[in-house]
């Protein structure tokens, strides 16, 4: 086979590989991340608070609709990563074929669904009436761009499964350029609101699709693109949706979760969203982290299982875990230590920076247990048992939430009920996540060995 930029993750340094693959995946979700906090922090300096609030309305709806459909992205990650560990490149070329065209059969579903849905599911959320118009125009431009979005994140999945994060990574920077450009532009010149930087963020993505398409249509390597295999295969999708269901299920369990509470929080009025909002994109920063380090957990587990390779998939697993403790607790800290310069950054109201500096000042100390659920949950995955991944994180968070919440806002209904439901089940769901990747690992062995 020609040379490639694809990475063997079955040998040589577990550590050395570790870091090769994820410090590009961390700058990659970074910059996925930054899109949306260019758009707040374009807005609350030349637009205002409802402008921010407007789109802060708007994120949980997104991760509702849209994580269900990325999960099945995961899907194709596990099993192409699978297909490199056994070295199969016609299975690995049917596996992406396939891909490619549920990308674009889900865009378009989305993008009907999320443009003559956006008012009702806004409304659902009890979105305040002051921001609903913004927040209904942002809604509708973002998943106008929805086939775009598709296509970007199962070809970036598809060349993290082979090993290749570097890419991706130039890609979505030549993106992300575009799109401070643009959200200037629009804001600035044009003086548009929430509707320029929607179609800044389409446009930015849409750039980085292009480029990752080209690439795997140019790939010599088990993440080729060829057109002659862009069709369903029954029995790849059946293999994919087994793994990316469940995946999808659980973000958007997530997201339903976090609907509910949306509605508890949008009890606070314009100035609770705005902090809620400015918050949520701190927080954020490290959730990008953590997604890299479980993605690079994702990797590690599915091409060493493709080979067989058990002790390297568990010390890929003690290895992705100590990182994500180490990497998450850091930043946690950060957050905790610089609140206040980096919430000031989205308003200047004292009202909506007290809502900010609550939820950070809360869930920044419980950054780690995060890192390390999502490393796990990833492992549980990539071993085979997606259903198990999913039913642990129904319980430990999105079920603990609601109950925490329904309960507790009844005896105290402050803000700081609805932070520390975040904060507790990260640790609950943790616990519960290290107790059962033993029994998974032990499950994978066996299969492997027979």
């Amino acid at each position: 086979m020609q040379k490639t930029k694809e990475l063997n993750l079955c040998e040589g340094s577990i550590f050395k590989k570790m870091i090769i693959y994820s410090l590009p995946l961390m700058g990659t979700n970074l910059l996925q991340f930054l899109f949306n906090v260019v758009d707040i922090a374009v807005l609350a300096a030349f637009v205002g608070d409802n402008a921010v609030a407007a789109v802060g309305a708007t994120g949980s709806i997104v991760h509702l609709l849209v994580n269900l459909f990325i999960g099945i992205s995961v899907g194709a990650n596990v099993m192409l990563a699978r297909s490199v560990g056994e070295q199969d490149s016609e299975k690995a070329k049917r596996i992406v074929g396939t891909s490619m065209q549920i990308s674009l059969i889900i865009g378009f579903s989305l993008l009907f669904i999320g443009v003559f849905g956006a008012k009702t599911f806004l409304r659902w959320t009890k979105c305040d009436e002051e921001v609903l118009t913004m927040a209904t125009k942002y809604l509708q431009i973002y998943f106008l761009g929805m086939p775009i979005m598709m296509l970007y994140n199962f070809s970036s999945s598809i060349l993290r499964a082979v090993g290749d994060t570097v890419r991706p990574f130039i890609y979505l920077t030549i993106g992300g350029v575009a799109n401070v450009g643009l959200n200037i532009f629009f804001v600035t010149v044009l003086h548009k609101d929430v509707e320029g930087v929607a179609i800044a963020t389409v446009a930015s993505q849409g750039i980085a699709a292009i480029l990752s398409v080209w690439t795997l249509l140019r790939s010599n390597g088990y993440g080729k693109f060829s057109w002659k295999y862009f069709k369903i295969d029954k029995k790849m999708l059946g293999a994919i949706l087994r793994f990316g269901i469940p995946a999808g299920l659980q973000s958007s369990m997530f997201a339903l979760a976090n609907v509910v509470i949306t509605r508890y929080v949008n009890s606070f009025g314009a100035k609770g969203m705005a902090g809620n909002t400015a918050a949520v994109q701190i927080e954020s920063f490290i959730f990008q982290i953590t997604t890299a380090i479980g993605h690079t957990t994702a990797a590690f587990v599915g091409q060493n299982y493709g080979a067989r390779q058990v002790d390297r998939m568990r010390q890929s697993v003690i290895s992705t875990t100590l990182y994500a403790f180490v990497v998450c607790g850091f930043f946690g800290l950060c957050m905790l230590i610089f609140k206040k310069p980096l919430c000031g950054i989205f308003s200047k109201d004292p009202v909506v920076l007290s809502y900010a500096y609550t939820k950070v000042g809360i869930t920044g100390g419980f950054m780690m247990f995060y890192g390390m659920l999502d490393t796990l949950g990833n492992a549980i995955r990539g071993l085979g048992k997606s259903f198990l991944a999913l039913v642990i994180n129904f319980f430990g968070i999105c079920l603990f939430r609601l109950l925490w919440i329904v309960i507790m806002f009844k005896v105290s209904p402050t803000y700081n009920v609805i932070c520390w439901a975040y904060a507790l089940s990260f640790v609950l769901t943790f616990t519960i996540s290290i107790i059962m990747y033993f029994p998974s690992l032990k499950s994978a062995k066996r299969r492997l060995e027979n």
